[in-house]
């Protein structure tokens, strides 16, 4: 008799031990750093210098963390490859287990307006790598307004405004 509630206590404590832990790695995210209370950041932002200056900052901004996949200065367009936000992935326990790595990528359109006004409109494409295996597209507002946001700062920083 004794034996067999042991056993049962084991099974139960078993139990506990990988639910808790399955709880705790589905919390796992790379972008929990994230403030979603922050305002959102728009599209667009209007640069007062010439398109060359500002398609050269956009390009030194992405090239900084990015790989550029397609550069067309004559139609404005820049994209580069997915990468994981902030260059933060998770271990390969918290990934292993339901955790979330969100990986970002950008289209950027240069546009002139004026000869000292330049609009750059930033998409983000947000994919969610999942347990190992499961890759897929997913909205986050609150997500791509801080990337675009962080963008935006580099472009300026480049800029020098």
């Amino acid at each position: 008799m004794k034996g067999k509630k042991q056993d049962t206590i084991n099974v139960v404590a078993k139990l506990f031990l990988i639910s808790f832990i399955v709880i705790l790695a589905s919390c796992a995210s790379n972008v929990r750093h994230i403030d979603t209370t922050r305002p959102h950041v728009p599209k667009t932002k209007t640069f007062l210098a010439d398109y060359s200056k500002v398609w050269s900052a956009v390009k030194r901004a992405l090239t900084e963390e990015h790989t550029l996949k397609l550069m067309d200065k004559e139609s404005g367009i820049m994209t580069t490859e997915g990468r994981p936000i902030d260059g933060k992935e998770l271990s390969l326990f918290q990934s292993g287990l339901l955790g979330k790595t969100y990986k970002g990528s950008y289209t950027v359109n240069v546009t002139k307006i004026s000869p000292n006004s330049t609009d750059v409109k930033i998409n983000v494409k947000l994919e969610v790598e999942q347990s190992f295996v499961i890759f897929r597209e997913e909205k986050n507002e609150a997500i791509e307004s801080y990337l675009r946001k962080e963008l935006f700062d580099s472009i300026s920083k480049e800029l020098k405004l």
